[in-house]
């Protein structure tokens, strides 16, 4: 943890980052978008938000904007805004990859669903249970199909994951 410079963010993102009232297009804005949507749900909880800096691998003072510390816990922040959807189908994901090295420095992995036509999720899981589940076998990334909304059980098919258990789990954080 010496390696890591703390922020406090909730000031600083509502200067760098202008009001967002439409879904961006571009992929920074969409995780601008996301980074003040997981930061605004934290801190209405009372939590704290810092983002971490790695000193070695940037210059000094540049933000790493994946790696967020919530209440003392090293998190990663991934956000998803493109929508998959089968022909025919009533189910919709967003996709999202990890890699097992981000999940053994990391405690808990939020991730944040930003698609249009769709409310926003934030999914906050523990790396143990995605190490668990998808990296029994040695390799290195792991996709993972986030639900956009929640539909019953279709004929019976359970994920590997139940994602909706992680829903806003800020208590995890605690």
């Amino acid at each position: 943890m010496n390696d890591f410079v703390w922020f406090t963010i909730l000031k600083q993102v509502e200067k760098a980052l202008p009001a967002v009232s439409f879904l961006p297009k571009r992929r920074e804005d969409v995780h601008n978008h996301a980074l003040r949507h997981v930061t605004h749900a934290a801190a209405a909880l009372g939590h704290r938000v810092d983002i971490a800096a790695v000193k070695e691998t940037r210059a000094q003072g540049s933000v790493v904007r994946e790696l967020l510390i919530v209440n003392g816990h090293l998190c990663a922040l991934h956000c998803s805004s493109n929508r998959f959807t089968n022909r025919g189908a009533k189910r919709s994901y967003t996709k999202t990859m990890v890699t097992c090295s981000t999940l053994n420095l990391c405690t808990s992995v939020i991730f944040c669903t930003v698609v249009s036509d769709a409310a926003p999720h934030i999914f906050i899981i523990p790396s143990s249970v995605i190490l668990a589940t998808y990296f029994d076998l040695p390799r290195r990334i792991a996709t993972l199909w986030l639900p956009i909304e929640r539909l019953p059980t279709y004929k019976n098919m359970h994920g590997k994951i139940d994602y909706w258990r992680y829903e806003n789990a800020w208590p995890t954080l605690s």
